[in-house]
């Protein structure tokens, strides 16, 4: 076996070549440090190939695959093989399985095991330095005969599904949480700035974290007096931030143009040549 994301010497081995640079990949892409299965990559992953029985002990050839125990990722290699004892007499039944026990080290740390008592499961998904899980891969049953054994171990779905989003929960756009984004919910984001905004000459955008953008084009007709421009209601201020006015249709400098005063509704401005147009943006929620 081999450990993939217990530390960074595990993954240079991958770097190294030891493992299929694709598969590693894979398992990466739909991470599932909350949960404990064989990953479905392969054709019966972590089964079997033969059990061969002798005096004593049977031997296990294992077929390849990727197992995740609560984020700890282990690449058992196509023909490694596991001897399991046979009892000199009567039936004995056990589970078989993979060990993951934080407090050693190196190649101890993940380790086969066999086991006729209650597996020791501790919670080691936020614990980094003890604790042991026993993973069942299958029951036994020995004789002094030979073996059997049924599979038991979870299998996390089929990871092209993952990759291709099945298994994923979308969230509302109002989420704030740090989850992965799906293509849904990106999409559903750009439908709403694009359903809440008036884009016409005249109009407003309300964004998801409530800011709100007004805009507008005014013509001014009267020089050197206040000009009162309501806003856009399609989304009414509570509270406006700031306000921003721009002179158009110029063909020299000698003019002024300023901002007089602004509340939630509107704002007014004063420019000193009656030729000259306004556009206006402002910011609030």
């Amino acid at each position: 076996m081999i450990p993939i994301t217990f530390n960074k010497d595990d993954l240079n081995n991958v770097k190294k070549g030891n493992v299929r640079g694709q598969d590693l990949a894979s398992f990466l892409s739909i991470s599932m440090p909350k949960r404990a299965g064989v990953l479905d990559i392969f054709d019966d992953p972590c089964g079997y190939v033969q059990i061969t029985p002798t005096t004593g002990y049977a031997t296990v050839t294992m077929k390849k695959g990727y197992v995740n125990i609560y984020g700890r990722c282990i690449y058992v290699e196509q023909g490694e093989q596991v001897q399991i004892a046979l009892p000199t007499s009567g039936t004995v039944t056990g589970t078989f399985g993979i060990r993951v026990n934080l407090g050693e080290t190196g190649a101890n740390e993940v380790a086969w095991f066999t086991k006729t008592t209650t597996l020791q499961q501790d919670n080691i998904l936020n614990n980094e330095i003890n604790g042991v899980y026993e993973f069942a891969l299958f029951n036994y049953t020995a004789t002094s005969g030979g073996l059997t054994l049924t599979k038991v171990a979870t299998i996390i779905e089929n990871i092209d599904d993952y990759l291709k989003g099945a298994n994923f929960t979308t969230q509302p756009t109002a989420d704030k949480s740090t989850k992965l984004a799906t293509t849904e919910f990106s999409q559903n984001l750009i439908d709403t700035i694009r359903t809440v905004a008036n884009k016409a000459q005249k109009g407003s955008l309300k964004l998801d974290n409530g800011i709100i953008i007004k805009w507008g084009f005014v013509l001014t007709q009267r020089a050197n007096t206040n000009i009162y421009v309501p806003f856009d209601t399609t989304y009414p201020f509570t509270s406006v931030y700031n306000v921003q006015i721009t002179p158009r249709n110029y063909i020299s400098n000698n003019f002024t143009i300023g901002l007089i005063a602004y509340d939630n509704n509107g704002f007014s401005y004063v420019v000193t040549s009656d030729t000259i147009d306004c556009m206006y943006l402002a910011i609030g929620v």
